[in-house]
């Protein structure tokens, strides 16, 4: 039994001494993370695309304001420019510049609110690809929300009549929206081909409804019209094999393993399992041995143990 105890206390001695191991490597990775100049930035940067977008849904334009002079601070440092198209980073500069402006002006949160939703994007997609994970980023879940816009055009613009028309139109405008929501990511993700295509498309639809005003919407004006607005849109949204409705579980940056926690616990579990022990070899002084004899019996031997 004494024996027992010792290893007890041997097994609670290397639990402790694992755990402390494990902390200390996991601050020293907090550490690493901490001097990281890049990380930093990035951290600040998703930081303030997060807090900019919740300043836009809530309409503070005090926070929304503080946010993008820290976003501006940032993109100028560039310590973050390391992922993503040159055009991408050029426009979520002038959207911040244009965003700040507004806030300036004094404008309600109707006239930013749009760029703050496609910096949020744009800024998602250029992390996402930093790291090295570019099929998870939000934008791509516009995929089903576009298609959803162009079934709508398309079913309002087979109906040749100015009701038609009214509606097709107001289902083309949400499209364009969301289009122009998604153009900073698509910049930065897919470049500048792929999103001027998609962008083209978009007008050249808009050109065609707008013709089609005096009673002439027709299935061919549809297809000729929607056409091209879904081939480019396949392109720019391929490569998105991840479900668009299940976003990724990502550790947050920089968080690293509480080591305060895990020392505490540890200590706590070894002080447990130690004392657990010592009460069992205090509370039970007999050891019970038997003989073949004395098990046939019934009698078992009871001696003291050496202490």
């Amino acid at each position: 039994m004494r024996r027992r105890w010792l290893l007890a206390s041997a097994a609670c001695f290397l639990l402790t001494i694992a755990f402390i191991c494990a902390a200390a490597a996991a601050a020293s990775s907090d550490v690493t993370v901490l001097r990281n100049p890049e990380q930093k930035a990035w951290t600040r940067l998703n930081s303030s695309a997060e807090s900019l977008y919740a300043a836009s849904t809530d309409g503070n334009r005090q926070l929304a304001y503080q946010a993008a002079q820290q976003m501006a601070a940032i993109l100028h440092d560039g310590q973050v420019r390391m992922s993503g198209a040159l055009e991408g980073w050029r426009m979520v500069e002038q959207d911040v510049q244009s965003l700040l402006s507004k806030l300036k002006n004094g404008q309600s949160t109707v006239y930013w609110r749009a760029l703050a939703s496609r910096i949020k994007l744009t800024i998602d997609a250029a992390w996402r690809i930093h790291q090295g994970i570019p099929s998870s980023a939000l934008w791509l879940q516009y995929n089903k929300v576009i298609s959803e816009d162009l079934s709508r055009v398309r079913f309002a613009m087979t109906r040749p009549n100015k009701e038609g028309y009214e509606t097709a139109r107001a289902a083309f405008d949400t499209l364009s929206q969301h289009a122009e929501r998604i153009m900073g990511a698509a910049l930065i993700m897919r470049g500048y081909q792929s999103a001027d295509r998609f962008s083209d498309s978009i007008v050249y639809a808009e050109r065609l409804l707008t013709a089609g005003k005096q009673g002439e919407l027709t299935k061919r004006l549809a297809d000729g019209a929607l056409s091209p607005v879904e081939k480019t849109a396949a392109v720019l949204f391929a490569g998105n094999n991840q479900d668009a409705e299940e976003e990724p579980v990502l550790a947050p940056i920089g968080g690293g393993v509480p080591h305060r926690w895990i020392f505490g616990l540890s200590a706590l579990i070894s002080s447990m399992l130690t004392y657990a022990s010592w009460r069992k070899y205090k509370s039970v002084p007999y050891a019970i041995l038997s003989t073949k004899s004395n098990v046939q019996s019934g009698s078992p031997l009871f001696i003291k143990r050496k202490l």
